[in-house]
């Protein structure tokens, strides 16, 4: 017997289950909560406006550039830090993701 005869000789290959796009993989932003407040509002504000908020050169070629939700999420991260609002479970994940974000 050869080694071949061991390979299925099949051409139907197998199937692969592909992920359901009707679900989005989105969080949702609740205006009922501070974070939500701030992020809704800071959606409708310009990029260049954003980075300023953040101390960042908008102009500079040299920064490394990130996702706008991410951007976002830092700035609120840091307005909440700066007004001393208590420490929520979605400020602790708003401050994990600006935190990594930096580095």
């Amino acid at each position: 017997m050869s080694m071949i005869s061991n390979i299925p000789t099949s051409s139907a290959s197998p199937k692969v289950q592909k992920p359901d796009c009707r679900v989005p993989d989105r969080r949702f932003i609740d205006p009922r909560t501070p974070e939500g407040r701030m992020t809704l509002r800071y959606r409708g504000y310009r990029t260049e406006v954003i980075l300023k908020e953040l101390g960042l050169d908008p102009e500079d070629a040299t920064r490394e550039r990130r996702p706008r939700n991410e951007l976002i999420a830092q700035l609120v991260a840091m307005k909440l830090s700066s007004a001393h609002v208590s420490n929520s479970p979605t400020c602790s994940v708003l401050s994990a993701l600006s935190s990594s974000a930096i580095t």
